[in-house]
C-alpha cells in the first residue's frame, strides 16, 4: 500500500463514506499520524519480538563522499593528526593552504554545474593529496571523509538506531559503525586502526580511513520515509507518496484502528453541521 491510500482509507472511514469541500481534517495531518505511530509500533514490536521485517528499511542508493577538514572532531576526540611534510611543503599553514585550495576547487566545479566526472576528479585529487602525507600525532590537521546530505534520521530502537547497513555501493563490504565515543582511540587500535570506521556526528555519516571511497551506500528504518524524497535514486526521488509504504500490512491495521479509535476520533467529533453551505455552524433548530 502507498502513503496515499492509508491516508485516504482513513479519512474515508472517519469521514462515513461522505467527502466534501469543507473537511476539517486535512489529509497533511492523517499523513503525519500515520508516520509518526508507525515509528511507535516498530520500536515496540522490536521490544518485544525481537524481529525487524525487511519491509521496514529504505535504501539511500549512492551518497557521495567529500573529504572534509574535520579538525572541530579531531580536536574534540583528540584525533590530532597532523600532516607532515613529504611533498615538499615546510609548514602546516602551506599544507592547510593546499587543502582549502582543492577544497575551493571542488565547490567552484559544484556551483558551476560541473560533470559527475570532473567532481569525482577532483574528489580523487583530495584524496591523493591526504594520502602523500604522513599522518602523526601531534598536530591539529585531519582529513575524513563525510556524507555531502544529512542522513534522516533514524528510529529508535533499544540501545541503538536503525542504520542497518552502512558500506560500499555494491553491497559487499559492509563498514562497522561504531559509536562516536570510541573516536578517540581509533588511531591507537593495534590491528585495525587501518580499517574504514564510520560515524555519526548530528546528522552527517563520518568515515575514517576512507581510502579514496567516494561513494557510499546507506540502509535504514527512517523516521520519517518522506525524507527520502530529497535523495536521488538512480535518477529519480527515492521516496514519493505514491510509492509502496515501508510498512507491513498488519501495521497498516493497527495504525488505521489506533487513529480511528483516538486522534481522528476527536478531531471528527463534535461534527458542525452547514446545510447551508456558507461555511459557517447551522444555527440550533428549535
Amino acid at each position: 500500500m502507498t502513503l496515499n491510500e492509508i491516508a485516504y482509507n482513513i479519512l474515508n472511514i472517519v469521514r462515513g463514506g461522505r467527502s466534501n469541500n469543507d473537511d476539517h481534517i486535512s489529509l497533511s495531518q492523517v499523513k503525519f499520524n500515520i508516520k509518526h505511530y508507525r515509528a511507535m509500533l516498530i520500536r515496540r514490536d522490536l521490544a518485544r519480538n525481537n524481529f525487524m521485517s525487511r519491509h521496514i528499511e529504505q535504501d539511500l542508493k549512492c551518497l557521495r563522499l567529500i573529504p572534509v577538514d574535520a579538525s572541530r572532531c579531531c580536536s574534540k576526540y583528540n584525533l590530532n593528526i597532523k600532516p607532515v611534510s613529504s611533498i615538499g611543503l615546510e609548514t602546516a599553514t602551506e599544507i592547510d593552504e593546499m587543502f582549502e585550495m582543492l577544497q575551493s576547487e571542488y565547490t567552484t566545479a559544484q556551483n558551476q554545474g560541473a560533470s559527475q566526472e570532473e567532481l569525482g576528479q577532483l574528489v580523487r585529487s583530495m584524496y591523493q593529496y591526504g594520502e602523500s602525507v604522513n599522518p602523526s600525532f601531534d598536530g591539529t590537521n585531519c582529513v575524513i571523509a563525510r556524507t555531502e546530505m544529512p542522513i534522516p534520521r533514524a528510529v529508535r530502537a533499544n540501545f541503538k538506531e536503525l542504520i542497518t547497513f552502512v558500506g560500499a555501493v555494491d553491497g559487499f563490504e559492509r563498514i562497522p559503525l561504531v559509536d562516536v565515543n570510541r573516536i578517540q582511540y581509533l588511531p591507537y587500535d593495534k590491528y585495525t586502526k587501518d580499517v574504514k570506521k564510520a560515524f555519526f556526528i548530528e546528522d552527517y555519516l563520518y568515515v575514517f580511513n576512507p581510502g579514496g571511497m567516494e561513494l557510499i551506500n546507506i540502509r535504514g528504518v527512517f523516521e520519517d520515509p518522506e525524507a527520502l524524497k530529497y535523495y536521488d535514486c538512480n535518477g529519480s526521488d527515492c521516496y514519493d507518496d505514491n510509492n509502496l509504504f515501508p510498512m507491513p500490512a498488519d501495521m497498516v491495521e493497527a495504525i488505521t484502528q489506533g487513529l480511528i479509535s483516538g486522534t481522528m476520533m476527536m478531531l471528527a467529533n463534535p461534527i458542525v453541521n452547514d446545510t447551508s453551505l456558507d461555511r459557517m455552524q447551522d444555527p440550533p433548530t428549535q
